[in-house]
């Protein structure tokens, strides 16, 4: 599901960090299966990314979970995403219908535990389901933010963002 990680060095080595999270996974083992190969700048939990900005595409996310039929707990994802690094900010991105109380719930949650919730109102277009692009503010985010953090990782399934 990650789908994007941008490195950026700062003067050519990592600053020095202090983290106070804790996480569930304590080792990370990746099995390299078939012909994939692993890049060791693209693994979570290396320790040397430095300031960690997280942006999450929710929407996209939502939708790939719900076809795969699993739950995502997005405290431990993001855990599992800066386990040993500085977390700077985490950003969440989703449409927002407000008629949907579930949905209200959930984002109330995502904002409790230190998630920066950015919504944009869902419009419906004849034939087609609910939506609400956030590509543009997430792309401009990135950008806007790149100064202040030396990895920005971006969570999405879209192939816009390649």
């Amino acid at each position: 599901m990650v789908d994007t990680v941008i490195k950026k060095k700062i003067l050519g080595k990592a600053t020095q960090k202090v983290s106070n999270q804790k996480s569930s996974f304590t080792d990370t083992t990746l099995e390299a299966t078939h012909s994939l190969t692993v890049d060791k700048n693209c693994i979570p939990n290396q320790g040397d990314r430095g300031r960690v900005i997280v942006f999450i595409d929710g929407s996209n996310l939502f939708y790939a979970a719900s076809y795969l039929n699993i739950e995502i707990d997005y405290v431990k994802l993001l855990h599992y995403l800066t386990a040993r690094d500085y977390l700077v900010h985490v950003f969440y991105y989703t449409g927002y219908d407000p008629t949907n109380e579930k949905q209200h719930g959930f984002l109330y949650r995502m904002r409790h535990n230190g998630f920066r919730v950015i919504t944009k109102a869902v419009t419906q277009l004849r034939n087609n389901p609910k939506k609400a692009n956030l590509d543009v503010e997430i792309a401009v985010d990135m950008i806007r933010l790149a100064q202040h953090c030396d990895t920005a990782v971006l969570v999405s399934g879209d192939g816009d963002f390649t």
